[in-house]
């Protein structure tokens, strides 16, 4: 699973029309009671350059960062709730969140231009 959409690149201003972003990690921890979610996510210029499957083939990130899941998000999108009765995983719960967001400060808008790869 990955979103393809445009993008610019982090270094050099390039525009990649086809960039590959993919979920590196999702980290789940409990204080107390309350739930945290953080998402790291990267992109490729493209799908070859995540070269999936040869990790040796595989190419420099063009982006890439971490997001914290505010909790109100973490209830609507990655509660056990959510997840056990409709049979949800959380990477599939996590793409769906990421394509909510409008990352003002990366100039990313995930809630536009994205598709399922």
């Amino acid at each position: 699973m990955a979103i393809q959409k445009s993008m610019l690149a982090n270094i050099g201003g390039v525009t990649h029309a086809n960039a590959y972003t993919q979920i590196a990690e999702i980290r789940i921890t409990t204080l107390n009671t309350q739930h945290h979610v953080q998402i790291a996510w990267e992109s490729y210029a493209n799908a070859a350059a995540r070269s999936k499957g040869n990790d040796e083939a595989r190419q420099m990130t063009i982006m890439g960062g971490t997001y914290i899941v505010p909790a109100d998000d973490i209830a609507t999108y990655f509660a056990d709730s959510v997840l056990l009765p409709a049979d949800k995983s959380l990477w599939g719960q996590a793409y769906t969140w990421l394509k909510t967001q409008n990352d003002v400060g990366l100039d990313i808008d995930w809630t536009t231009g994205t598709t399922d790869v």
